[in-house]
Parts: C-alpha cells; sequence; structure tokens
C-alpha cells in the first residue's frame, strides 16, 4: 500500500566521517565521476587523491550531489568508498529501495524543488534538511523494485533504440561521404563522360577563368597573380580524369579574404544586416540558427567581409573547423565574422567547391594546413594555394545533379532520426514519473 510520506520519514543522512590519510586506498566519488541525469559513474579515484575529510559510503548506500550544477547526480554505490562531502549518503535499509529513490531524484519535480531551495552565492547547494521535508509517494517495498525493474527495462530498450539510432547516423555519414569522394574524383559520372566524349577539357576552361579574373581585377591596383599549388604538392594528389586539371583555389575565385576579427558583443542587435559565424556555416547548408544581426552602418564599414550571396564560407576555427557551404543568393545582403570567403568566378561552381571541401579529400588537405595549438585554424594563404580538382563547367553541373540525386533521401533519414531521438529523449525524461 502507498502512503505519502517526507524523506526524513524513512531514511537520515549517514554522519560517517573519515580522511583520506587513514584510507589512501580506498575508492573515492567525486561529483565529477557521478554523470549527470543517468544514475551512471564514469570513473572513480582512491583516498590519496583527496587531503580533506570526505563521507563514507557503503554498497548499496544512494550518493546525492547537493551542489546546484549537479542536482542531476545520483547513484547506487556498488563498492564500500569514500565522498566528496558535497554529496549526501543515503544508507540502504529495509523501508525503502535505494534505486527507487535514486530514480526519484532524478524526477523533475524534485529536481526544481532542489534548485528553489539552494544556499548560498558562488557555490549554491541544497541542504539536507530542505531535502529530508520533501513529500512523495512511496509505494510497499515489493512495489518499489517492481517499478524499479520496469523503469531499467524501459532504459534498456532506450539504451538499445539509441545504439541503433547512433549507429543508423554512423552508416548514414559514411554513405555520404563515400558519395562526395566519388563526386570529386570523378567516379560519379564516369558514365557521363563516356556520353559526352566531345566536352570541353578542363585545361581550356582555366584559361577562360583567368582571364575572367584579370576582368574583375579593374579598379583594384596592380594585377596580383593567384597563387598555384607548391611543386612539393603535385606529386601527393591523387589521379583524376584526364579532361579535369587540378588548379588551386585562388586561380578559380577573385578574392580569397576572411570575415571581421574583433569583438562583437556590443555589436548584435534584434534586427538588421545578417551577421554569420561559424555556427551558421554547416556542411553544405547555411544554418540560420542562433543568426544575430548588425545595424546598417557597422555593415558598411564591413565592406571586406561583407557577403551577397554564392560566396563559398569555410570555418577556420571552433568546433565546426573545416565546414563548409554555400551562402545562399535567395537570403539577401549579410556579413560575418572569422570566416574564410572564397568569391568565385562565374565558371567555377560554388557547390561543387563546397562539395570538394567537406569531402574527406578536401578535409585532408585543409587539415594538413592548418596552423595553431590550442585554437587551430587555417590561414587566408593556406587557403589560396589549396588544390582543388577542377572538372569541366558542364561536369560540375553534373556531379551537383548525381550528388543531389544520390543523397536527396539522407536529410530527410537524418531528420526523421533526430525526431525519433527526441522522441526517446522525451521517455527518458518521463520514465521515472
Amino acid at each position: 500500500m502507498s502512503e505519502v510520506k517526507a524523506i526524513s520519514d524513512f531514511v537520515e543522512p549517514s554522519k560517517g566521517r573519515i580522511h583520506p590519510s587513514n584510507v589512501p586506498n580506498t575508492p573515492y566519488i567525486g561529483l565529477e565521476h557521478i554523470e549527470k541525469a543517468s544514475g551512471l559513474i564514469k570513473g572513480q579515484g582512491v583516498g590519496s587523491d583527496t587531503r580533506s575529510t570526505k563521507a563514507i559510503f557503503k554498497k548499496g548506500d544512494l550518493l546525492y550531489g547537493k551542489l546546484r550544477p549537479n542536482l542531476n547526480k545520483t547513484w547506487v554505490a556498488e563498492f564500500d568508498g569514500v565522498c566528496s562531502t558535497d554529496i549526501i549518503v543515503y544508507p540502504s535499509n529495509e523501508r525503502y529501495e535505494t534505486r527507487f529513490l535514486k530514480y526519484r531524484f532524478m524526477c523533475n519535480d524534485f529536481i526544481n524543488y532542489a534548485v528553489e531551495n539552494c544556499n548560498g552565492v558562488n557555490l549554491p547547494r541544497v541542504n539536507a534538511k530542505k531535502i529530508a521535508a520533501f513529500t512523495l509517494t512511496l509505494p510497499a517495498l515489493t512495489e518499489q523494485r517492481q517499478i524499479v525493474q520496469r523503469i531499467e527495462s524501459l532504459f534498456s530498450r532506450l539504451d538499445a533504440g539509441v545504439a541503433s539510432l547512433q549507429h543508423a547516423k554512423a552508416q548514414l555519414q559514411r554513405y555520404r561521404q563515400s558519395v562526395l569522394t566519388a563526386a570529386v574524383t570523378g567516379e560519379l559520372t564516369q558514365a557521363w563522360r563516356k556520353a559526352n566524349p566531345d566536352t570541353e577539357p578542363a585545361s581550356k576552361l582555366l584559361k577562360r577563368i583567368l582571364q575572367q579574373r584579370r576582368e574583375e581585377w579593374n579598379g583594384r591596383g596592380k594585377y596580383k597573380e593567384p597563387g598555384r599549388i607548391p611543386e612539393s604538392n603535385l606529386n601527393d594528389l591523387p589521379s583524376i580524369p584526364s579532361n579535369w586539371c587540378w588548379v588551386s583555389y585562388e586561380q578559380c575565385s577573385w578574392e580569397i579574404t576572411v570575415g571581421y576579427v574583433g569583438s562583437m558583443k556590443s555589436k548584435y542587435q534584434d534586427k538588421g544586416i545578417p551577421f554569420l559565424r561559424s555556427q551558421n556555416v554547416r556542411p553544405m547548408k547555411f544554418s540560420p540558427a542562433n543568426l544575430v544581426f548588425i545595424d546598417k552602418s557597422f555593415d558598411k564599414e564591413l565592406k571586406k567581409s561583407r557577403l551577397e550571396g554564392g560566396e563559398i564560407l569555410l570555418t577556420r576555427s571552433g568546433a565546426n573547423v573545416g565546414q563548409c557551404c554555400v551562402y545562399p543568393r535567395s537570403n539577401g545582403l549579410a556579413n560575418c565574422s572569422d570566416i574564410v570567403i572564397t568569391r568565385p568566378l562565374n565558371e567555377f561552381n560554388p557547390e561543387y567547391g563546397a562539395m570538394f571541401m567537406n569531402s574527406p579529400l578536401g578535409s585532408k588537405m585543409l587539415h594538413l594546413n592548418k596552423v595553431g595549438n590550442a585554437q587551430a585554424h587555417f590561414n587566408v594563404g593556406s587557403m589560396k594555394v589549396a588544390p582543388v580538382p577542377l572538372p569541366p563547367i558542364r561536369e560540375q553541373v553534373q556531379i551537383i545533379l548525381e550528388f543531389e540525386a544520390r543523397t536527396s533521401s539522407i536529410d530527410y533519414l537524418e531528420a526523421a532520426l533526430e525526431e525519433f531521438r527526441g522522441v526517446e529523449d522525451e521517455l527518458a525524461e518521463t520514465a521515472t514519473d
């Protein structure tokens, strides 16, 4: 029979303490060892790792992190040991099932209660007396164990589902990468070339592109020849179709530059000119998520980093380093921060250029040109001489069509997997209700 009880009605925190010098080889659990929201641990230390007095716990006891950033860290001990005094130890007894209370502590209503009852400024904590006053419905011990068994059965199914989703996403990613490799090495359009043997070779296309580059230079001072692929790298380039040719990125563009580099905290506003950051550049697509804006007057000061559409954008630092997309022409004017900007010439298709940079081959070449240790990035000079295989203009278009035909379903499948993952996350949150 279930009863409404305060936690203090069936368990009191353990008061056992010991100095780690007395138990140097005893397992030690700190807040950093308990995973948030999973009820699991991800490692452990030993008593000699610490200096101050620690709490004692026994196998089967419930450990609960009382520091506010860790209010969803709880674990049922699988061995005897010592733990941080920022962890409350609830000893096991015959009146309750510790795993039941663990899952109850992981419910949203209890987490909210704990957050609301924290004290302190720098490191807010919830004290044991506040937790002791929390009331809950406590079933009979046999029913508690049945509930725990049901929850853990659901979690096992969820874990299996997540593993399947991760495997499926990895398979889709591998497929996308293999199609990209086939696209930028000519394999994808092999049949098309056989059916179109009279296509103008890329060597003639390159001459026109370089001529256009000179024409685009008008009004910018003395013409500067584009950087070429270093001779030391030529022997390392993979083979490509005979009517293609290797070129540098700068040979196919009238400018390669970098977005605004400087403090922006005081420049953002709710409306105005879109201002792209690295997080807005994703492989093969522009992402409007968390897009920020600047005013028109500041945009006018940043002519070098202004975007009109059709530019190839490459993240040069941060977590998304090396990711590349084309800024859509339909989006109108924009500006950007700390992103490598390639302004391609007319007969170098920007979608193909971004495709190469996102391919394993392009990624490998970019990573060879990274500079810096703590915050690795690409400099503009490296980008200018980065090799890219240039197909005939008609074949560039065909490559894009073939790629889209083979990968059009991937975006749909990935979106469906993410939606299903969201459903599983909701189920995980409600499994303990």
